[in-house]
């Protein structure tokens, strides 16, 4: 984007503004993850979580003490690890709200269709909520 403001013409007293917009943009990354903590209160996650941690641990287990850089890649390999399984768990989680917000949705209008169709508020009273 650019502004310019020239300077006053000639026998006016006003200016001329001239604005450049560029309608491109850059397309925006990824960006960082960042673990959303309301998982850790979930059962099924953190049981994941532990199963991962378990099983990356035992692919990098080391008969010696553990020398630095084996250190280091444990570290990282158990973080990838604990997001791919965090991003997977979230996934599930958002499908299966999904799924019930549309049943919900479904029932709900099925309910506003009920009571339409009663002619009188005896009727009405005597439908049976599923």
């Amino acid at each position: 984007m650019n502004a310019d403001i020239p300077p006053p013409g000639y026998k006016t007293d006003h200016s001329l503004v001239t604005i450049i917009i560029n309608t491109k943009s850059n397309p925006r990354g990824p960006g960082f993850w960042k673990l959303n903590t309301s998982l850790l209160f979930e059962q099924e996650y953190v049981e994941l979580i532990k199963k991962a941690i378990s099983v990356v641990s035992e692919q990098y287990k080391y008969d010696n003490e553990i020398d630095d850089i084996r250190k280091r890649i444990l570290c990282e390999v158990l973080k990838m690890e604990i997001r791919a399984s965090s991003i997977s768990f979230a996934k599930q989680i958002k499908l299966r709200m999904a799924n019930l917000e549309a049943t919900l949705e479904l029932e709900i209008q099925n309910l506003v269709n009920e009571t339409k169709s009663c002619s009188t508020d005896e009727d009405r009273d005597n439908l049976v909520i599923k």
